[in-house]
């Protein structure tokens, strides 16, 4: 069995959730951001290529020693199987057992973890749904519903401080970091504000400072699901040591540009390819040129850009017919799926559309499921079929400015979350 965080298990998170319905939310949630995630309705409901394993409890509606008994023993099996991280999903109108379920979730995982302590970070906000929090007050479409310390305080003896917005939107996520520390020094739960999804962006992003400095699951994060969301997909970032692929199998002037600006903002290694060989067919041309690739990506730091284009950089574009372009955007895309098939990646950027069809069909992709759009007239989305799910970044070969290649890449490195607005239970 596996130890409590035990870094070598898959099983990035455990959520406890007090009914299905909230289970399911915010497991869909999760699945958007690109978690592997499962929902156990059983003790034996594990799965162990699972980033994320949630559990109902059912234990809204239970008295407060019921539920809290409920949590502690979802909690201490979520340690069990090697939970690095520990989230509680909350109602977003506070109710149920709130005060006793976070006592009891916060003391069975500081108890797997007898060398240091943990504190909670709580937020019911979810200002796409029209929950925000300021000054500690949950506000439901604008007007005040509860003191979610008092709440909290009413049914536990759990200690309650405020972080306010003007702390959340310093705009320096380490002196964000660093107030979010002292405060939890100073208390077991600490209360967020939020107005804007930016906000639990910020939070995410401190947590993650603060975790990546002193350890993992430091924190156990009590939100309706859009702050866990944000904060596993951080998490799993920094799990994932493999870098962005970058493939261009257009010679518009547009992508010439962008590509050029990748290159010298964030240090990425470019693999031009020959169009001449491409377009002969040259099969031992494509293999290794594929071997080299999968060099760069080996050697590519977690994050950094690696790109595959068509042509060298400053060299003219060909006079093709569509045929020929054809031909040459599949044999780009040749090469990067006999790459892929032995090296892993962060993800993809496809620049044009002709280049990601090439890509879906090299690699066997049968669906995409939309995910987000990072910017105008460009879409993320996941892939499914093929030897693995990907998250593939689209965009035309004459689409955005000099930088917009730049902005994907970091989309995919950070993997920003957008959350529609649905009904909560």
């Amino acid at each position: 069995m596996a130890a409590a965080g035990d870094p070598t298990t898959r099983l990035l998170a455990g959520v406890v959730a007090d009914d299905l319905s909230g289970a399911v939310a915010t497991a869909t949630l999760l699945a958007q951001a690109g978690l592997r995630t499962r929902v156990g309705l059983t003790a034996a409901g594990t799965d162990p290529l699972s980033d994320v394993l949630v559990r109902s409890t059912q234990s809204r509606h239970l008295s407060p020693v019921e539920a809290a008994a409920a949590v502690a023993s979802a909690t201490q099996s979520l340690a069990r199987n090697g939970a690095r991280h520990l989230a509680k999903r909350i109602d977003s109108t506070l109710r149920g057992n709130l005060g006793a379920e976070l006592a009891a979730a916060l003391a069975a995982w500081c108890a797997d973890r007898p060398d240091r302590g943990a504190r909670v970070l709580l937020t019911p906000a979810w200002p796409d749904a029209g929950r925000t929090v300021r000054d500690g007050t949950l506000f439901m479409d604008g007007r005040p519903f509860a003191r979610v310390g008092d709440t909290v305080r009413s049914q536990s003896a759990l200690t309650t401080v405020t972080l306010p917005l003007r702390a959340v939107r310093s705009g320096d996520v380490r002196d964000l970091a660093d107030r979010l520390d002292a405060l939890a020094g100073a208390a077991q739960v600490v209360v967020a504000d939020a107005e804007q999804g930016d906000d639990l962006g910020a939070l995410a992003e401190a947590v993650d400072v603060v975790e990546g400095r002193d350890g993992a699951g430091l924190y156990v994060l009590a939100d309706t699901g859009p702050l866990v969301q944000a904060r596993l997909a951080l998490a799993r970032r920094r799990t994932v040591q493999a870098p962005v692929l970058v493939a261009a199998g257009t010679a518009a002037a547009t992508t010439a540009t962008q590509l050029d600006e990748l290159e010298a903002t964030v240090g990425s290694k470019s693999l031009p390819l020959d169009p001449a060989l491409l377009l002969a067919g040259d099969e031992g041309y494509a293999a290794a040129q594929a071997a080299t690739l999968r060099t760069l990506l080996a050697a590519a730091a977690a994050g950094a850009a690696v790109v595959v284009r068509s042509h060298a950089r400053g060299a003219p574009p060909l006079a093709l017919s569509s045929d020929d372009e054809a031909r040459l955007v599949a044999g780009v895309a040749g090469v990067v799926s006999l790459a892929l098939a032995a090296v892993p990646v962060l993800g993809i950027v496809a620049s044009g559309g002709e280049t990601a069809a090439a890509l879906c069909r090299q690699m066997g992709v049968h669906t995409l499921v939309p995910v987000d759009a990072p910017l105008p007239l460009t879409g993320h989305v996941r892939t499914r079929g093929g030897p693995s799910d990907l998250d593939l970044v689209t965009k035309g070969g004459m689409v955005g400015d000099r930088r917009t290649l730049v902005r994907l890449v970091h989309h995919l490195t950070v993997c920003p979350f957008r959350v529609r607005r649905e009904a909560l239970p």
